[in-house]
């Protein structure tokens, strides 16, 4: 991805703009995002380093793989597995075909998200 920094000028995208909330529940960490656009793996690693020892229970936000190939969605659900999530919830950027292939590599840990939906976690 690429940020635009003038008429014909543009960049790899840093992704310093983007934020992510953590919830600290007594039970782990929620991690609230928006589109994930660095990366779930990446974005659950950089909030494990920051509460050491602290398990992830849930990943709440959209994953943006709706351009991503089937083997780039494989991938990051091996990462994911990886990291240890216990739930994760997902929008529409993910995309209906990465979701798919998301729930064949996850099973019943990932979920999609809509508006009005309650989550209780």
């Amino acid at each position: 991805m690429y940020r635009r920094k003038g008429l014909l000028d543009y960049r790899a995208d840093d992704f310093s703009h983007e934020q992510t909330l953590v919830l600290k529940a007594s039970d782990g960490l929620v991690i609230l995002n928006s589109c994930s656009h660095a990366g779930v793996d990446i974005i659950t690693d950089e909030v494990k380093r920051a509460f050491p020892g602290e398990p992830v229970k849930a990943y709440i936000g959209g994953f943006h793989l709706f351009r991503s190939s089937e083997d780039a969605v494989r991938g990051l659900a091996s990462r994911i597995k990886k990291e240890g999530i216990g739930v994760l919830y997902t929008g529409h950027c993910t995309g209906n075909d990465a979701f798919s292939i998301l729930s064949q590599e996850l099973g019943g840990i990932i979920h999609q998200f809509h508006c009005g939906m309650e989550i209780q976690l």
